[in-house]
This record gives structure tokens, sequence and C-alpha cells, in this order.
């Protein structure tokens, strides 16, 4: 049984999500748009704290790249989990 944790960290004044898969090692990836409220240093830092992190940034996109960029989200996805 996965056993899921979720925490508020704050980070140069904003709210960063953290969760917890259990033990073990994930490798996690990261869909940001340019133009997304939570700035891209943001998405960034996440990333570096994530030990197997991986970013698919979307330029011209902003909350939604799987609506804005379809084709480019299943690019992404699909690179993601066949590698």
């Amino acid at each position: 049984m996965r056993t899921w944790e979720r925490r508020a960290l704050r980070v140069d004044g904003h709210t960063v999500m953290t969760f917890s898969l259990g033990d073990g090692p994930r490798t996690l990836m990261l869909v940001h748009g340019e133009h997304d409220y939570i700035v891209p240093e943001l998405a960034n830092m996440a990333r570096d704290r994530l030990p197997h992190g991986q970013l698919a940034f979307f330029p011209g996109c902003s909350h939604m790249p799987f609506y804005e960029d379809p084709a480019g989200y299943v690019r992404a996805v699909s690179h993601f989990l066949n590698h």
C-alpha cells in the first residue's frame, strides 16, 4: 500500500506543494507553461528538489499545456514514459 504525504512549502513568499509517495526513488515529470501563474523559477526549484525530477516546459502556454498544446504534451509524456 502506498502512503501519501502532502506538505506545503513556502519559497520566496510562494506556496509550493510537495508530495511524497512513500519509500524508494520516483521519477517525476513536472509540466509547466511559460505563462503559468506559478512563475517558471518555482518550477525549476521544484524540479531541482526532486532527486529524479524532470521538467517539461511549454513555451506560449499557461496553466494547461495539455489543452493548449495537446500534441506537444503527448510527445513530452510519451518521451518521459519511454525513457
